[in-house]
């Protein structure tokens, strides 16, 4: 979960800074807070809704990211028009948008009691170090950078595929409590007939 907090935070600054046309970077950052109060808005109950959910809420805004990012960087190498680069660029900070304000819930829910408040922490602290980051990549690789971002978003994608979904599952409060349902799920997939050998 630490990797999306970094990459959120490292695809969020690149997508205000990469512009270097005063007249974008003043449109991106001055009215971003439109996309804020739409993704507020919508994030909330999209993922109470049980097909959604916290899993596919996020696939699904990672997924248009990585789309996004991937056609940015196509139209930035062919260069197309500044208008449709601004485009792709605002649709993937709204969707990172999205997947911040859903992170905040997913990663509470995700850990146990116990632990909670220190891996948000940890969170946070690899948020920050992703917006530093994202400064590197655009200093030393400009030409790349959203090809990059829609490479590391694919990874990401991946392991929110291996992380379960947590709508409606009671919070675990303490750690074995998540081996022990690590334990029934490994059995439930085992066949009976290898269970009695």
């Amino acid at each position: 979960m630490g990797y999306l907090w970094f990459l959120e935070s490292c695809m969020y600054s690149g997508c205000i800074i990469y512009n270097k046309n005063f007249i974008y970077v003043y449109l991106i950052s001055n009215l971003g807070w439109i996309t804020d109060c739409l993704t507020g808005l919508i994030s909330g109950p999209l993922i109470n809704i049980a097909f959604f959910g916290r899993k596919n809420s996020t696939l699904i805004s990672l997924f248009i990211t990585v789309v996004c990012s991937a056609f940015f960087h196509y139209c930035f190498v062919y260069e197309y028009s500044e208008a449709i680069l601004l485009f792709f660029n605002a649709v993937a900070r709204f969707f990172l948008n999205l997947v911040y304000v859903i992170m905040f819930v997913y990663t509470a829910e995700l850990f146990p009691t116990v632990i909670r408040a220190k891996a948000i922490f940890i969170c946070t602290g690899l948020k920050g170090f992703g917006g530093m980051f994202s400064s590197y990549l655009i200093e030393f690789h400009f030409y790349y950078v959203f090809l990059i971002f829609a490479i590391l978003s694919a990874i990401a994608f991946l392991f929110i595929c291996c992380i379960h979904e947590t709508l409606g599952v009671p919070l675990p409060q303490e750690i074995p409590e998540i081996e022990m349902e690590n334990r029934q799920k490994q059995l439930a997939s085992i066949p009976n007939n290898e269970k009695q050998l």
